[in-house]
């Protein structure tokens, strides 16, 4: 379990944040096994993010995320993109295993 003290800089940066950014994230994404084509289907489908994100309730940011790969959607949103552009969830999003 990790620990550290709450400890703010000047700019609002604290050591928490310091940690998770450049520290816990590089090593939580080397855990994500899943690989999705939503970029393939939003050019398919001639729509940019930021008007599949309108159209879902979600942001930009969290659609630019998922597409590259950063961070996996819930079951929900993940139903929800593949019922838009009228695909199966597993042509949407693929589980590849991890290297052994």
């Amino acid at each position: 379990m990790f620990t550290s003290r709450n400890v703010n800089f000047k700019n609002g940066i604290g050591i928490n944040t310091i940690f998770t950014f450049y520290i816990l994230l590089p090593i939580i994404r080397g855990f994500c096994f899943m690989q999705n084509y939503l970029k393939v289907y939003r050019a398919l489908h001639n729509i940019t993010q930021a008007d599949l994100a309108g159209r879902l309730g979600v942001s930009r940011a969290n659609l630019s995320a998922i597409e590259k790969g950063h961070y996996d959607p819930s079951l929900r949103l993940a139903f929800r993109l593949a019922n838009f552009f009228q695909v199966k969830i597993e042509d949407l999003f693929v589980y590849k295993e991890p290297d052994k």
